[in-house]
């Protein structure tokens, strides 16, 4: 994808992508443009079979220092053309991709920069990395969808006091409360998030796309809800994927490593 859009997509490994955040002399800061490209990213690697777990990070010092505010289309500013529609245009894109969604947290992800990283499935940060809502200490209410997803992951009370004291956290805060999932050196932080990368992309894809996709939407749903949905996903696991499960439990026996297809 053109560096214009702000992002790059680049190929890590077999069935690893990596969403790039491009704008390493403006802290990566989100433009209209860019906004729209990681949703178009996110929909072409959903469509593409041959990608597996996608990687979001950020170019340079930062992650993403959120919006910005040069933007006129952002911003709404007149003249500026249409704003940027959050739900349609990205988050949506990326909270409904079904592939493991892995978030390289290098630097600080503040405002839309933390809803980017909320959206991950998990975040590998770095010992340098910091995060914070920012949103109410420049006048602003909470939005970029953080309101929504900071509760679910690090529950309401924690969340609460993330707004109400919206000065930046160090790793090691976000770690205790579960807003990252680990923290490593800056220097290794590539190497791990590659390496947990490629353990997931060998496992057998559509089971960990349907089981993602469960254990996401059980939010919704009620129990029974949920367990006809199970059922459904059983179904269309050994529909879509058969070889997958007999190479699955034959490895199992063997006692070595499985050769998963994914979808034939």
């Amino acid at each position: 994808m053109n560096n214009d859009t702000g992002i790059s997509i680049d190929n890590l490994a077999e069935h690893v992508r990596a969403i790039t955040l491009n704008r390493p002399e403006k802290a990566n800061t989100i433009s209209v443009r860019m906004m729209r490209a990681i949703g178009d990213a996110c929909t072409q690697l959903e469509d593409d079979p041959d990608v597996r777990v996608v990687v979001l990070r950020g170019a340079g010092r930062w992650f993403c220092a959120g919006a910005d505010v040069t933007d006129g289309h952002l911003a709404g500013q007149p003249g500026g053309g249409p704003p940027v529609d959050f739900r349609r245009d990205v988050y949506m894109p990326m909270i409904r991709m079904s592939k493991p969604l892995l978030g390289c947290i290098n630097g600080a992800a503040a405002g839309g920069g933390l809803g980017l990283a909320l959206a991950c499935d998990l975040r590998i940060c770095a010992d340098s990395a910091k995060f914070a809502t920012s949103f109410t200490r420049i006048g602003l209410a909470v939005h970029d969808n953080v309101a929504w997803l900071l509760p679910r992951v690090v529950g309401l009370p924690q969340a609460l006091r993330l707004i109400y004291r919206p000065t930046p956290i160090n790793p090691v805060e976000a770690l205790r409360i579960g807003l990252a999932d680990e923290v490593v050196p800056a220097a290794d932080l590539d190497a791990r998030v590659l390496a947990l990368a490629t353990e997931i992309a060998a496992l057998a894809p559509l089971a960990v796309q349907l089981s993602k996709r469960l254990v996401v939407d059980s939010f919704e749903r009620n129990i029974e809800e949920h367990m006809l949905a199970q059922e459904y996903a059983s179904l269309a696991n050994h529909a879509r994927a058969k070889h997958d499960i007999v190479e699955g439990t034959t490895a199992f026996a063997e006692k070595r490593p499985p050769r998963f297809k994914g979808p034939q």
